[in-house]
């Protein structure tokens, strides 16, 4: 075996970027897929800590499973977090526990955390659906 690089030709660099496209497509279909709960954009301040670190950061959407959270740092997969969501004018802040399942860290899209919740009351599972029925809202007033 040679330990030259040969650049492969234009046919087979075609075919070796139809691969990677299509793998991306069928990891996207899964992801898709494995998604049982409605999502909602939910744009609220929040702050993650854990043993360890604490991160802030905005969510971009909500659903009854878990929380996209959006952040330049986020926690590694696997690492459980207490999750403030503070849910703005009101002054109100949900504490959740979650366990991050994903980051996402290029790609054109937000860098940040996927986090599932875990081990929510009663009290906060309504708490939540109450926060995602208010994020589908029309808003009241509108300036003009």
């Amino acid at each position: 075996m040679s330990d030259k690089w040969i650049k492969p030709s234009a046919s087979d660099a075609q075919e070796m970027k139809k691969a990677v496209e299509d793998e991306k497509k069928r990891l996207h279909d899964i992801a898709e897929e494995r998604r049982h709960a409605e999502r909602v954009a939910l744009k609220a301040k929040v702050t993650i800590s854990s043993e360890t670190n604490f991160f802030t950061g905005w969510s971009q959407n909500i659903s009854e499973g878990g929380i996209f959270i959006s952040s330049l740092a986020p926690p590694t997969v696997g690492t459980v977090v207490d999750v403030n969501l503070d849910l703005g004018d009101s002054g109100e802040t949900v504490a959740l526990s979650c366990k991050v399942v994903w980051i996402r860290t290029e790609g054109g899209q937000p860098v940040g955390c996927g986090c599932q919740f875990v081990g929510l009351s009663e009290i906060q599972a309504a708490r939540i659906r109450s926060v995602m029925q208010g994020a589908n809202r029309e808003p009241l007033f509108y300036d003009v």
